[in-house]
């Protein structure tokens, strides 16, 4: 039997979501630029014209998508707005749901799974498939597990991530703070 990945687990919870039409289109366009871990950094622009709406749109769409738990965003404060953007499975998600969402996790870790074009990046994304830099909690259902040691996104060393993207000096540094504290 053939494991489903991340996105497409992550589309399917959207589709069986309570929210409006526009997030879900907003947010089935954000699948087309996920990695098989289900990141994506598409721009505000490029995910305003993927979806087919204005930049305002989306900008109005991602908190109810947020809101409603299904989705983390890291907000780029620089002048490309470019916001890394993580798909989550919210805490009211059916047992089925949660169920595929583990085995898409395991399988994705091991590189087994059935949607092998959700690996390619768009290259609308800005990014190639080398996400692995980025420091992600691979955690099935809770996303505040432990937090892994990977690459800082501005530093370059092997730190914990509080953010998933930035270690706790670099973060003190943008005038972010540390999450949680």
């Amino acid at each position: 039997m053939k494991v489903k990945s991340v996105p497409q687990v992550w589309r399917d919870v959207v589709r069986d979501s309570p929210l409006d039409s526009t997030a879900k289109g907003v947010a089935y366009a954000l699948t087309t630029w996920m990695d098989r871990r289900g990141h994506a950094f598409p721009g505000r622009a490029t995910l305003a014209a993927g979806a087919g709406y204005r930049v305002r749109t989306i900008d109005r769409a991602i908190p109810r998508l947020e809101k409603a738990g299904l989705l983390r965003v890291v907000r780029n404060g620089g002048r490309s707005k470019t916001n890394y953007y993580i798909a989550l499975l919210p805490e009211w998600a059916t047992e089925s749901r949660r169920f595929e969402w583990e085995r898409a996790t395991l399988a994705t870790e091991k590189g087994d799974f059935e949607a092998r074009n959700s690996d390619t990046v768009s290259p609308e994304s800005g990014k190639e498939s080398g996400y692995e830099s980025v420091g992600v909690n691979r955690s099935v259902t809770d996303t505040t597990a432990a937090v892994p040691d990977d690459d800082c996104g501005r530093c370059g060393e092997k730190r914990p991530l509080p953010d998933d993207i930035y270690c706790a000096d670099c973060l003190q540094a943008l005038g972010e703070g540390v999450p949680g504290t």
